[in-house]
């Protein structure tokens, strides 16, 4: 991103990417809260749960780990002592995707709500692509066209039954979890059943300038 802080402390408007995730975290229905972050930073990320004031949510930290499934693993570790049960539900986010809105969260959780017979494993929100999409074997020459009904954006939060996920993230140590990029990944090689459910076009995580730059500009829309 061009500087030494990270994208998700970076400040806009007075408050950092993460505050803006947190604050919908907030509003959830949930048991507890953990996370991932360097030691140097927890005393703000505290300070910042409190001034949001979800007391009621127990909240904890993780340490980061050598990847993002690394730091994933940490956390389900800290949820366990936390006292998360196998059956249920454990929704990951990313820091820097300040734009998830409410209702996808909802909408989410309403998949394991509605769900009886003890089928839903996972549910993640998805995009259709809407341009051409090719294939590149060696990534500098097209190789193919793939039918792009059948190709989707994958977005976060995903949710997973917590016993199941953590046994599958689990089973890719100690080296296969170094080449996750996904969280669904390890849900899907361990056969769990992932659905999706329709993710939206604005939940956009923060990786390039051109993205915070486009939060900027929608904080600067919607300032009092």
């Amino acid at each position: 991103m061009g500087g030494d802080t990270p994208k998700q402390y970076v400040q806009v408007n007075g408050k950092m990417v993460v505050s803006s995730t947190m604050e919908t975290i907030a509003q959830c229905d949930l048991k507890g809260l953990v996370l991932v972050a360097a030691d140097e930073w927890r005393d703000i990320l505290m300070e910042e749960w409190i001034a949001i004031g979800a007391k009621q949510i127990s909240f904890a930290f993780a340490d980061p780990g050598a990847n993002r499934q690394c730091s994933i693993r940490n956390a389900l570790i800290e949820l366990s002592r936390m006292g998360a049960l196998p059956e249920d539900v454990v929704l990951i986010q990313d820091a820097a995707r300040p734009n998830t809105k409410l209702e996808l969260i909802q909408t989410i959780f309403a998949v394991f709500d509605e769900d009886t017979q003890g089928a839903v494993e996972a549910v993640v929100p998805v995009i259709p692509m809407k341009d051409t999409v090719y294939f590149s074997a060696d990534g500098a020459m097209l190789t193919e066209r793939l039918d792009r009904s059948k190709v989707l954006a994958g977005q976060a939060p995903e949710a997973f039954r917590f016993g199941l996920y953590q046994k599958a993230t689990e089973d890719l140590m100690p080296h296969r979890i170094l080449e996750i990029n996904g969280s669904a990944e390890p849900a899907l090689i361990a056969g769990m059943r992932v659905q999706t459910v329709m993710g939206d076009e604005s939940n956009y995580k923060i990786t390039t300038k051109e993205d915070l730059e486009r939060w900027k500009n929608e904080c600067e829309r919607i300032r009092p």
